[in-house]
C-alpha cells in the first residue's frame, strides 16, 4: 500500500489554504505537493494538506463524465468548509465547476 503524502505534511486544522495534491501529487509526486506546501509557506500563507479522494481524472480521460462530477463534486465539498483559499494540483476539480458551488 503506497502511503499517502497528505499524511506527511500539515494538517487542514486552522490553516487559511489548503493543498489539494490530488491523486498524482499524493501517490505519484509527493515532491510535489511538499514543494508546493514550502511555496505557499514561504508566501506567508498558513497552509495545510488534505486529500479527501480522486476528483475524477481518470474517468474524464476515460469520458465517464457522470463520474467526472460526482467525485470532483465530493472533492469541493470536502475542502469547501475548511479554507478561504484552496490550491488544486488537480485541474479536473477546477475544470468541473465543483469549486464554485460550494
Amino acid at each position: 500500500m503506497r502511503s499517502s503524502v497528505a499524511k506527511s505534511l500539515p494538517s487542514s486544522t486552522q490553516a487559511t489554504t489548503i493543498v489539494y495534491p490530488g491523486c498524482y501529487g499524493n501517490h505519484n509526486k509527493k515532491s510535489l505537493a511538499e514543494a508546493t506546501v514550502r511555496v505557499a509557506e514561504g508566501l506567508g500563507q498558513k497552509v495545510g494538506c488534505s486529500y479527501p479522494g480522486c476528483c475524477g481524472m481518470p474517468q474524464l480521460e476515460a469520458g465517464e463524465l457522470g463520474d467526472v462530477r460526482e467525485k470532483a463534486e465530493r472533492v469541493a465539498r470536502s475542502l469547501a468548509p475548511l479554507v478561504r483559499k484552496v490550491i488544486a494540483m488537480c485541474v479536473n476539480t477546477l475544470l468541473s465547476g465543483a469549486m464554485t458551488a460550494c
